[in-house]
C-alpha cells in the first residue's frame, strides 16, 4: 500500500531521467562523470536478470575497480545460480524488500554466503513495529549486514491506500508520515539496547532528498564547470562579481528532448543535451558582503537567523540532522 511510485510500465534502464538503451552507454556515463556507485532497481531487476548481468559485466569491464554496485529485489525470484553469477561478475551488495513478501526470508537466505553484503531495505511501517523488532533478532542471527529503513511518504500513486491509515501527515517539500519516523527511531533504540550487531540506517525523506540531490549535482557540476569555479557543499557553482552573487547548475537531458538553448555533449555511445541555468541571484549590499564572506569561510551548518543569509545558506550548505516537525 505504500509504494510511492507507479509500477505499471516496462521502461528502458533510466537514471536521473536519462535513458540508457545499452550497457555501453551506461558504463560510459558512470565513467565520464566519475560516479562512485551504481545500482539496479525496478520494478524487479530479477525479471530481467540477463540484462542486469549484461550491464554489470560492462561496468566491471570499463569502470573503476572500486565502483560499488548493488541491486534491489523483493526476493520472489531469488535463485542461487543467479546470485552466483552476479557475485562472479562483481555485485557488491543485494538489498531485499522483505515488506513485499510478508517478511519471508527464503529468498534472502539464498544470497547469504554468495553476495558479499546482504541488506534488508524496507519502509518503517508503524503497524508492524512489533514484528520488526522480532525480525531484527532473526536478521542479526543470519549475519545480515544492514537494515535500511525508509520513511513513508504520500504521493499521488499511493494516496488512495495510504490515506486509509490513521497517520499524521507532515506537509513539507513532500507529505511524510510522522509515525513512520517514530517507528524507525524506536527500532534504532531497541537494537542498541539489545546490543545487536546489525547496522541500521534510517533514511528520512528529508535527509535522503537533500543529500542525494546535492551529491548528484556536485558530480555533474564538477565535471562540466570551469576549473576555476568553486562548488558549494550543496553542489551549486558559485559566481561572485563584486556585489553580485549567483548560483548556477547544469542540467542533462536525453538528446531526443527539446530544450531551448541547450548544448550538445557527445560521447562515444550516447549524446546528451546540457544547459547551464541560474538557480538564484543575490545582490550583496554594504555589511551583507562581510556577513557573506564570514558565512562561507565558517562553513557553518547552523541555519542563520537572518532571512537573506538563510536563502544564501540554502545554496551553500546541506541541512544536518532530523528536522523539527512541529
Amino acid at each position: 500500500f505504500y509504494c510511492p511510485a507507479p509500477q505499471t510500465s516496462d521502461d528502458p534502464p533510466i537514471s536521473q531521467g536519462l535513458t540508457f538503451e545499452t550497457a555501453e552507454s551506461y558504463s560510459e556515463y558512470i565513467n565520464y562523470f566519475g560516479f562512485k556507485g551504481a545500482s539496479f532497481s525496478g520494478g524487479e531487476p530479477l525479471l530481467s536478470a540477463d540484462k542486469v548481468v549484461k550491464y554489470l559485466k560492462q561496468l566491471r569491464k570499463n569502470s573503476d575497480p572500486k565502483l560499488y554496485i548493488w541491486m534491489y529485489t523483493n526476493g520472489i525470484l531469488a535463485n542461487e545460480n543467479t546470485f552466483k553469477e552476479l557475485a562472479e561478475h562483481g555485485l557488491n551488495e543485494i538489498r531485499f524488500d522483505l515488506g513485499a513478501t510478508g517478511y519471508k526470508l527464503e529468498g534472502l537466505k539464498k544470497a547469504i554466503g554468495i553476495i558479499p553484503n546482504v541488506t534488508v531495505e524496507i519502509p518503517a511501517v508503524p503497524e508492524e513495529l512489533k514484528k520488526l523488532k522480532s525480525l531484527l533478532h532473526t536478521l542479526d542471527n543470519l549475519c545480515v549486514k544492514y537494515l535500511n529503513l525508509h520513511q513513508l511518504r504520500l504521493t499521488q500513486h499511493n494516496a488512495p491506500k495510504l490515506t486509509k491509515h490513521p497517520y499524521t501527515f507532515i506537509h513539507a517539500e513532500q507529505p511524510i508520515v510522522l509515525e513512520s519516523e517514530l517507528t524507525a527511531l524506536e527500532l534504532l533504540s531497541y537494537a542498541a539496547k539489545e546490543n545487536l550487531n546489525i547496522g541500521i540506517n534510517y533514511c528520512s525523506f528529508f535527509f535522503k532528498n537533500r543529500y542525494q540531490r546535492a551529491g548528484y549535482q556536485s558530480i555533474i557540476n564538477n565535471k562540466l564547470k570551469n576549473p576555476y569555479e568553486p562548488i558549494t557543499d550543496k553542489g551549486f557553482i558559485r559566481i561572485r562579481n563584486g556585489s553580485e552573487l549567483r548560483y548556477e547548475t547544469y542540467k542533462l537531458w536525453d538528446q531526443s528532448t527539446q530544450n531551448k538553448n541547450a548544448q550538445t555533449l557527445k560521447l562515444s555511445h550516447k549524446t546528451y543535451q546540457i544547459r547551464r541555468i541560474e538557480a538564484e541571484k543575490f545582490k550583496l549590499y554594504d555589511d551583507m558582503q562581510i556577513l557573506f564572506t564570514e558565512l562561507i569561510e565558517a562553513k557553518d551548518k547552523k541555519i542563520p537567523n537572518n532571512e537573506f543569509l538563510f536563502r544564501i545558506w540554502q545554496h551553500e550548505q546541506i541541512e544536518n540532522g532530523l528536522r523539527d516537525l512541529f
